[in-house]
């Protein structure tokens, strides 16, 4: 029975590749017990004949259900329902000049992909009266759209920027308004929606020249998922150091930070006036799609908040990454040696922050990671990594917050000309890359150095490079007495 079987179908086989071959129309039998056969013989003209190319071929519905079908002429059009995505998120207001204010949020890609579609289109000022009620008074003005250009993956949203300056002085008398962005829904400005940020002038006009202001500003990466606190505590006395006092560190949380012992790691830094924690509300940041928990929106603030606050330059650059100036640079000559540049970049050199040299007096670890790559980082090849710019390089960036209005993460946006990338024998970071992750094992892999196959072996990957380790030597007298200044203004405010 089997071998009868198997015969069947080998002859069935065969008698499909054979129709196949020959063209036989072996399907027409099951078009006429489909009732398409006789729908089917207008398809059949010349051979020479070609097919409506307007045309498709719907059920007659006056055919009594016999099934047949006629061509009909198409008539369709794009009908949107719902919305994908929000065009506009906003995240902060700033003042520029008195009749300026810049607003720094976020635009759909799919929204921005149009450039004739700005979503954000009209500005309306209301000032604050003396008694703290808003006053019903409204000027407005033109908004203008910047979508801020950025290297980083596109997810769903991008940065933007908008820009409400108004034909006269808005809110000079220092009591503060509210400022209204309309923002349309659609394409067509009828359907729209107004959305609005408070500004306590007190807390947003440039420092007055009663308080001091530092000179620098460092602007940190979106804090999230688990941070470890032992090593920002490092990385935060490496560089109070490094700008020898002369800085005020921003930090934005997205629950990075949540423990108690957490906090107790930035707290005799924020008592001392060195560092402001903003906290980001954590439970939309996963509704809007952005690259790295929203950074790009985080760097744009801080700019302008930078720029409110009257430092002079802002620093840009990752937890897991150390800014280093060759002797005899600093960051004071480099500033004096470019006195109109906007801004000034910096190579990225890759290191291991696994292997540590073993020193038993030592009780920080960046005293012990001494290997480097040999050259800093370059996603091309043939140029020359010492000056490999952009992102290619993986650069980092100091701003004029005065000068720059919008960055990404490795590169300035606005303005792209007027600044000076320095050559990585100059100014560079050391990126001890993943050394915050929670599986990382820093210093994890112990170095003798009196081992010599050890250390031989380390070197022909990398470079042996101590001079970190010499600028954080916990040895150094004007280190202790920098870090025992911090605990005592702390312990004085106590």
């Amino acid at each position: 029975m089997a071998k009868a079987v198997a015969e069947v179908l080998r002859l069935a086989v065969m008698f499909v590749m054979a129709a196949i071959l020959l063209q036989i129309p072996i399907f027409s039998g099951l078009l006429r017990l489909s009732g398409f056969h006789d729908a089917c013989q207008h398809c059949r003209g010349s051979s020479s004949a070609a097919s409506p190319s307007h045309e498709q071929l719907q059920v007659d519905p006056e055919s009594g259900g016999n099934g047949s079908i006629r061509a009909i002429p198409q008539s369709r059009k794009l009908q949107p329902v719902g919305r994908a995505q929000y065009p506009f998120i906003l995240f902060s207001v700033y003042r520029y000049a008195l009749n300026t204010f810049f607003v720094i949020g976020e635009t759909s890609l799919v929204v921005r992909a149009f450039e004739h579609d700005k979503p954000v289109y009209d500005c309306e000022w209301s000032p604050m009266l003396a008694n703290g009620t808003v006053s019903d008074s409204r000027t407005l003005t033109q908004a203008h759209m910047i979508y801020v250009k950025f290297d980083e993956n596109g997810m769903g949203y991008g940065p933007a920027l908008v820009n409400c300056t108004f034909n006269e002085s808005i809110g000079s008398d220092g009591l503060g308004g509210v400022l209204r962005l309309h923002v349309a829904r659609g394409p067509y400005r009828g359907d729209k929606f107004t959305v609005e940020d408070v500004l306590h002038e007190g807390a947003r006009t440039p420092a007055s020249a009663a308080r001091k202001v530092s000179t620098y500003a460092f602007c940190g990466p979106p804090m999230y998922g688990t941070i470890k606190a032992r090593w920002i505590q490092h990385w935060l006395a490496y560089h109070v150091f490094l700008w020898k006092a002369d800085v005020h560190f921003y930090f934005y949380n997205i629950g990075g930070f949540k423990t108690a012992e957490d906090y107790q790691v930035v707290e005799p830094y924020v008592k001392a006036g060195l560092l402001t924690l903003i906290e980001i509300e954590s439970t939309a940041i996963e509704d809007f799609p952005a690259w790295y928990k929203h950074q790009l929106v985080f760097i744009n603030d801080c700019i302008h908040r930078t720029r409110t606050a009257g430092h002079s330059w802002s620093f840009f650059n990752d937890f897991d990454e150390l800014l280093y100036f060759s002797p005899p640079h600093t960051v004071e000559s480099l500033i004096r040696d470019h006195p109109q540049a906007a801004w000034m970049t910096f190579a990225n050199m890759p290191a291991s922050s696994g292997h540590c040299a073993v020193r038993e007096e030592s009780r920080w670890p960046l005293e012990r990671l001494m290997w480097h790559n040999k050259v800093p980082e370059c996603m091309k090849a043939e140029r020359d990594p010492w000056m490999c710019t952009g992102s290619q390089g993986r650069r980092k960036y100091m701003v004029n917050p005065s000068k720059v209005f919008s960055s990404g993460v490795h590169r300035i946006s606005i303005p792209e000309e007027g600044g000076v990338d320095l050559n990585g024998s100059v100014a560079r970071v050391i990126h001890f890359h993943g050394v915050l992750s929670s599986g990382s094992n820093v210093c994890g892999i112990p170095v003798n150095m009196s081992h010599s196959k050890q250390v031989d072996d380390l070197t022909n990957r990398y470079d042996f490079d101590q001079s970190l380790s010499d600028a954080v030597s916990c040895h150094d007298t004007d280190f202790v007495l920098l870090s025992n200044t911090i605990y005592q203004v702390v312990l004085a405010e106590d």
